[in-house]
């Protein structure tokens, strides 16, 4: 156990779950959803990644995140945060759609000093997983002549 995904062996296990849907179920595509650490960056009090944007000190008005009181509001920089990535795959494992939302940052920027969020408050908020999710598959509710 090495702490690193084994690639080759999650594609063999992968194929071999497509293959039994396939013959089983008459399943042409499959859904995988899943959760990654993502760069956010920020300038202005405001971090932004993946079609959203959240507030780099965690919280507080929007009056008082662009006010000259708010001492994060000439920072700029980095801070991590997770998105939902949602993959679309057909029967032989091809790749149809992928799409990406930003959820939440784990990493605070208050006073030029970065937190990093504590475990319990990763996602607590279902508005933000909502969002996620319409962020993700924005793409497939487009129009064809609007889609990206």
């Amino acid at each position: 156990m090495t702490g690193r995904q084994d690639l080759a062996h999650i594609a063999s296990a992968r194929a071999r779950i497509l293959t039994a849907l396939r013959q089983r179920d008459d399943v042409s595509a499959v859904v995988l959803p899943g959760i990654v650490l993502r760069a956010a960056p920020f300038r202005a009090a405001y971090a932004r990644w993946d079609g959203v944007s959240a507030p780099v000190s965690g919280g507080g008005s929007l009056l008082y995140n662009m006010s000259i009181f708010n001492s994060s509001l000439s920072d700029s920089g980095e801070l991590s945060a997770l998105s939902l990535r949602v993959q679309i795959i057909d029967a032989d494992g091809l790749v149809l759609f992928e799409g990406i939302g930003g959820i939440q940052l784990t990493q605070l920027s208050r006073g030029g000093h970065l937190q990093r969020l504590p475990e319990r408050e990763l996602f607590d908020n279902p508005a933000n997983d909502v969002l996620a999710v319409s962020e993700a598959l924005r793409a497939l509710s487009l129009p064809a002549s609007k889609a990206p």
